[in-house]
C-alpha cells in the first residue's frame, strides 16, 4: 500500500518535469525563430498597390491604413445622392462616382469580415447605415444612366424616321423629271419655200425632174 502511494506521487512529478522541458524547448525554438526573422530582410511593399484601397486612411496617422473604423468615424458621412442631382452630371462624373461607391463598399465589407474574425460586435449598426447610403446612391446612378440610354435610343429612332421621310420626299420629287426625260419629243416638219433656195446652173443637171 505504501509502495503504491509512492508511485502515485512520482507520476505527477514526472509529468511536471516533462511539461517544463517541452515548454523550455519550445521557447528556445521560438526565440531562435524570431532571431532568424529579424535577421531576414523584409520584402518591399508597393505603397500604391491596389489592395490598399480595401482599407481606409487613418485619421490619426494619414500615412497609415486602419483595419477597423470606430463607430464615431463610421457615422461621419452624408446622405445619398439624389437623382435630380445626378442628372446634372456628365458621364465621366457618373463613372467616377460609381467606382468611388464601389471602393467604399469594399472597405465596409473588409471591416465587416474583420469584425467577424476578431469577434467585435461594436460598430455594426453604424457600418450598416453607411452601407445603406452607398447602395442607395448606386441604385440612383443606375436609374439615371438607364434614363439616358432610353432617351438616346428614342432620339436614334426618331432620326432614322426623319431620314427615311426625307429620302422618300426626294425620290417623289424626282419621279416627274425622270418621266420627262424618258418621253420622246415629236418631230416638227418645217416647210421652206422654193424661192428661198437658189440653185446654180452647174448643179442643176444632177437634179432629176
Amino acid at each position: 500500500m505504501k509502495y503504491r502511494l509512492f508511485i502515485s506521487h512520482i507520476k505527477p512529478f514526472k509529468s511536471f518535469i516533462y511539461q517544463r522541458f517541452v515548454h523550455s524547448l519550445y521557447k528556445a525554438q521560438s526565440s531562435h525563430h524570431l532571431e532568424q526573422q529579424k535577421n531576414q530582410d523584409l520584402p518591399k511593399i508597393n505603397p500604391n498597390h491596389g489592395l490598399w484601397d480595401f482599407f481606409r486612411d487613418s485619421e490619426d496617422f494619414p500615412s497609415k491604413k486602419e483595419v477597423l473604423s470606430t463607430p464615431k468615424n463610421d457615422m461621419k458621412h452624408g446622405r445619398a445622392w439624389m437623382a435630380s442631382e445626378l442628372r446634372l452630371k456628365s458621364f465621366e462624373d457618373l463613372h467616377r462616382l460609381w467606382y468611388l461607391c464601389l471602393k467604399e463598399r469594399n472597405i465596409i465589407a473588409t471591416q465587416r469580415h474583420e469584425r467577424q474574425r476578431l469577434r467585435i460586435f461594436t460598430g455594426i449598426e453604424e457600418a450598416v447605415k453607411r452601407d445603406r447610403q452607398v447602395r442607395l446612391t448606386m441604385a440612383r446612378l443606375k436609374f439615371v444612366l438607364n434614363e439616358r440610354i432610353r432617351a438616346w435610343k428614342e432620339a436614334k429612332n426618331i432620326g432614322k424616321k426623319e431620314i427615311c421621310m426625307k429620302n422618300e420626299s426626294f425620290i417623289s420629287k424626282d419621279i416627274p423629271n425622270l418621266q420627262l426625260s424618258q418621253t420622246e419629243f415629236p418631230t416638227v416638219n418645217i416647210q421652206v419655200p422654193d424661192s428661198s433656195i437658189s440653185i446654180r446652173p452647174e448643179s442643176a443637171k444632177f437634179i432629176k425632174k
